[in-house]
């Protein structure tokens, strides 16, 4: 169990999913190839600037600006779909399992979802993050890093069973491709994984290797 990875976990509720429902898995098929057309080419890449940006955490409503973080080490800064997503809650807990190496390599994760902060609190207290969640009710971050798309007709009927539109009342029927973005303390993107596929997420094991390549970068 120790070591299990966060894709080994993922794979196994892909494939139940599948099982579960294989029309479904089909449209989701259809809706990745299109998003890799033309969402993902869009997506900040290595060596952009990270667009600066301001949202509340889900703990206390307090403010939390991305620059501010900055300074206290390279951010990881994780996009998740939200509370309802069985992929983002997994990939949650692989962080939170993670934490204590990401900070002794120095690294400061942020998780942040297009919800309210009702369900944004929710997510956190589900797994006592250790950092912040942060609710992006309005799509403004995920708008700046160019990771947001709009779900199509075709699968709105199955999205209305988990509560779409009016879940999410500031973003409607927008959603982020669940996206992970290393940022150094200079503000620019040394690592990134951006993938149509909302059932993949970035590895631990590669946040932790990519951390480790901005601290011998900051020391030679």
């Amino acid at each position: 169990m120790d070591n299990e990875t966060l894709e080994s976990r993922l794979a196994a509720l892909r494939a139940a999913s599948a099982e579960r429902s294989p029309q479904v898995a089909a449209l989701h098929e259809r809706l990745f190839a299109e998003l890799a057309a033309s969402v993902v080419p869009n997506a900040r890449g290595l060596g952009d600037q990270a667009p600066d940006f301001e949202l509340r955490s889900a703990a206390d409503d307090k403010p939390i600006r991305l620059s501010w973080m900055l300074d206290a080490g390279p951010v990881i800064l994780s996009f998740y779909r939200g509370f309802w997503c069985p992929y983002s809650n997994v990939e949650l807990s692989s962080l939170v399992q993670a934490y204590p190496a990401i900070r002794k390599l120095g690294g400061v994760p942020l998780y942040v979802g297009p919800e309210t902060r009702a369900k944004a609190a929710k997510m956190r207290a589900k797994w006592n993050s250790p950092f912040p969640i942060l609710y992006d009710a309005e799509g403004r971050a995920m708008d700046a890093f160019g990771i947001a798309f709009e779900m199509p007709d075709y699968l709105r009927d199955d999205y209305r069973q988990l509560g779409f539109p009016d879940i999410n009342p500031g973003t409607g029927w927008r959603l982020p491709i669940p996206a992970t973005f290393l940022i150094d303390q200079l503000g620019v993107i040394r690592a990134r994984h951006v993938d149509a596929d909302f059932t993949r997420r970035a590895e631990p094991a590669d946040i932790l290797a990519a951390l480790k390549r901005v601290r011998s970068r900051i020391a030679a």
